[in-house]
């Protein structure tokens, strides 16, 4: 059996079986629609305040007396939740949002793991994840960064 054909063999049954998962989830109740709503609006509420409010201040904090260590993490943190705060608006596009079970509950999660410096959970996803794929797709970045801007590719070096 080739890898090809083992990948095929995977892939089908994820799809079988997360088809199934999907409807699982679907039915899946906390409570009312109401309490349901209160929820989400809270952990929205959360979010803003882990994801973005914090790490503000604290790169505020930062800019005074600016250690470079510091200034890396929190410019690797920025660049990390600008990524996924994209990411978020093609599921919310795609509506793909609602079949991730309990996706504010899981966002407040990552972006704690994220922005906590005890962590290094956004070092890890920029040097990890991020950097490798830019560094793949960098040239086409430029190129069709360059037809929306006025600059040249080569200025940003």
């Amino acid at each position: 059996m080739t890898s090809t054909s083992l990948v095929r063999r995977a892939m089908s049954w994820c799809g079988q079986s997360m088809g199934r998962r999907m409807e699982e989830w679907k039915s899946l109740s906390i409570g009312s629609e109401q309490e349901t709503s209160a929820m989400v609006s809270t952990l929205r509420l959360v979010n803003n305040v882990i994801g973005l409010a914090i790490p503000a201040y604290r790169t505020i904090k930062m800019l005074r007396k600016p250690l470079k260590a510091d200034l890396i993490h929190w410019v690797q943190y920025w660049v990390v939740i600008a990524c996924l705060f994209f990411a978020e608006a093609l599921l919310e596009y795609f509506y793909l949002d609602n079949f991730i079970p309990l996706y504010e509950l899981q966002k407040t999660f990552v972006l704690g793991y994220m922005q906590m410096p005890v962590f290094c959970g956004a070092q890890v996803v920029f040097v990890r994840f991020l950097m490798p794929f830019i560094r793949r797709y960098e040239r086409r970045f430029d190129e069709w960064i360059w037809n929306w801007s006025w600059n040249s590719p080569q200025d940003d070096t």
